[in-house]
């Protein structure tokens, strides 16, 4: 006899037997003894969960030669046939392959018959998602009238692709992932029925590494069982799936607690060079974390809510314990910054490394974002007394105007910005200084608008109809580097024209060019009766429409 997979070996035979259903398995089994089952059902859910195979269950338990039945005997010539997938009253259709309008028809026609030894004539559609909305109306009568010896049973992994129609004739039943310790113990079963021994940390590795999946993990035990002769050992597993265990997370997470910066950079170089998968890399770290998250603050419920064996829920359970909240949760947040940039960039090792060494060099991590006013401002400490924050906040806007006086002017950092200052015994600038530079080579609202002529005329040479539009409008105020540009109330359509995301880019990149300052733009509609607010409308609406569609007048001679 050929050999049989594991996940078809024990595949379940009754509705007991259906690992982390139980939501579903009791309404069903209710709905059969109280006489009320639906003409069509919709299974939906994750692949390998057991939705097919609840599917053959109920089947059993309408053409058992005890039917109706909640616990069909599995030995009678319809239990089997249909086990088999050989009964005749049974029809299972992939519709992945099966998903035209032409098999739907044939279907139609072939329920008018009666099943031949059962009760029921019961249709299976798998993956029932693929049929084609032509397929869907095909089905739609029959679906709500069948004859009284019809059972339809849909499964979808997707639902959302079923329409709406066929949705609202089906009862709709949905399962979930399977916890990862109900796995765990339906491996135990198998392995000891199978003489498999094994050690209990490579189970829930298996478990995890199927992401709820009874299927996906019966053929990865099934495929470990020859991968060892005498014992299934977590390592085998890491080894062979390309993955990172918790005890590796262990001492990751334990080297950055002390700032071991070596370590943690060779640790990577080792993932590179052993082929690990880098995306379950980084999701099992986050898992990582996450489990020290629910240590800190769940205390004595930790085994609820994480899926750990025993000594693995010790350990995290004293590890958490040197961390704080504050640094669990700054984890978080390097590691979905590292995940971030590494999609931009289009590699995992720079941006892996740059965690690290933020992580583990606290004081390089605060340089990364330390500016101009963050060095200046620890000077000032917390106030003592009510004149003393009165001075501190005026500092503060003083400092706050010369980070704003950095982007204007260019100046690269702080540092470029002391260099180029007379230098003085104290390091840190005066106050006087300060405002010295911050009246200092300010740009004002005079000063664009002497300019804005000169910069419509350039804009005319990358985009004459923009320059058509602004000619209908007046610089009118400049304020924490937000430049307000009005427009008569007729001119509504040159604002809006205007204000297009890469229309305002131009007229900033030319400001910026002309005047070495970095604006943003904001439209305003100015009402025309204001005289003080009148703007210069020297152009037309012809003017525009003639740039827009490159056309010209043509005068035309008297006879």
């Amino acid at each position: 006899m050929s050999y049989v997979v594991l996940a078809r070996k024990y595949r379940p035979q009754t509705f007991d037997e259906i690992v982390g259903q139980e939501h579903i398995t009791t309404l069903i089994k209710n709905a059969i003894q109280n006489g009320k089952l639906a003409h069509a059902f919709l299974f939906v859910g994750p692949r390998g969960v057991g939705k097919t195979s609840c599917a053959r269950i109920l089947a059993k338990s309408l053409n058992c030669k005890n039917a109706p039945t909640v616990n069909p005997c599995g030995k009678c010539a319809a239990c089997i046939e249909i086990s088999e997938g050989r009964s005749l009253d049974v029809i299972e259709i992939d519709g992945a392959s099966n998903r035209g309008i032409d098999e739907i028809r044939t279907l139609r026609e072939n329920v008018k018959f009666v099943s031949i030894s059962g009760k029921y004539k019961i249709y299976i559609i798998d993956e029932v998602h693929m049929l084609t909305p032509e397929a869907f109306n095909a089905l739609l009568k029959t679906l709500e009238e069948p004859p009284d010896h019809v059972k339809f049973i849909f499964a979808t992994t997707q639902p959302n692709k079923v329409l709406p129609t066929i949705l609202s004739r089906c009862q709709r039943f949905d399962f979930g992932y399977i916890p990862v310790v109900k796995i765990v113990e339906k491996l135990k079963e198998i392995a000891k029925k199978e003489k498999i021994d094994f050690e209990e940390a490579a189970l829930f590795d298996i478990a995890k590494l199927s992401e709820g999946s009874m299927r996906d993990a019966e053929s990865l035990l099934d495929q470990l069982s020859c991968l060892s002769k005498d014992k299934i050992y977590s390592k085998d597993i890491l080894s062979l799936m390309g993955v990172v265990g918790d005890e590796a997370y262990f001492e990751l997470i334990q080297a950055i607690k002390n700032t071991n910066t070596e370590f943690c950079i060779d640790f990577i170089s080792k993932l590179f060079m052993q082929g690990k998968d880098i995306f379950r890399f980084l999701d099992g770290m986050m898992f990582y974390v996450r489990n020290l998250m629910m240590a800190k603050i769940m205390n004595d419920k930790v085994a609820e809510v994480c899926d750990l064996p025993s000594e693995g829920i010790e350990r995290i359970k004293q590890q958490s314990k040197d961390m704080t909240l504050g640094e669990i949760l700054n984890l978080f947040s390097e590691i979905t910054l590292a995940s971030d940039m590494s999609k931009k960039i289009g590699s995992f090792r720079i941006p892996l490394e740059i965690m690290m060494i933020k992580l583990t060099r606290k004081d390089n991590a605060k340089n990364f974002t330390k500016t101009a006013t963050i060095t200046t401002n620890e000077k000032i400490k917390e106030p003592s007394a009510p004149e003393n924050r009165e001075k501190n906040f005026s500092a503060k806007l003083k400092l706050d105007n010369l980070g704003s006086l950095f982007r204007q002017k260019k100046i690269d950092s702080p540092d470029e910005y002391k260099n180029s200052q007379p230098k003085e015994t104290n390091s840190q600038p005066h106050n006087n200084d300060l405002e010295a530079v911050v009246n200092s080579n300010v740009i004002t609202i005079e000063e664009i608008r002497n300019n804005w002529p000169k910069a419509i005329e350039e804009i005319s040479n990358i985009k004459m109809s923009l320059a058509t539009y602004l000619k209908d409008s007046k610089p009118m105020a400049l304020e924490n580097n937000i430049l307000t540009v009005g427009f008569s109330r007729r001119s509504l359509f040159y604002k809006e024209a205007v204000e297009q995301r890469q229309n305002l880019k131009i007229i900033s990149d030319k400001l910026k060019e002309l005047l070495g300052v970095n604006v943003c733009l904001k439209c305003e509609i100015i009402d025309s009766e204001d005289s003080d607010s009148k703007i210069d409308s020297s152009s037309n609406y012809l003017d525009s429409v003639l740039d827009a569609f490159g056309g010209r007048i043509i005068h035309k001679e008297q006879d």
